[in-house]
């Protein structure tokens, strides 16, 4: 729920001391290579961006839960 994704978010922003993203492209770079690696220890790709920008798919090879 939204509660544990604003922990997450605060958790990953002050173990990783990234800098601010300048826009969409960039932050959904950051949360696959390193928010995803971090918690869970995988990179998704990064697919399907709309033609406008605002939404995309993270794609993964591996499921990390099982």
């Amino acid at each position: 729920g939204y509660n544990i994704g604003i922990r997450l978010v605060e958790d990953f922003l002050a173990r990783s001391g990234v800098a601010r993203c300048v826009d969409f492209r960039e932050t959904a770079d950051v949360v696959s290579k390193l928010g995803f690696k971090q918690f869970l220890g995988i990179q998704p790709a990064i697919t399907n961006w709309s033609n406008d920008g605002k939404t995309f798919s993270l794609i993964f090879d591996v499921n990390p839960l099982c």
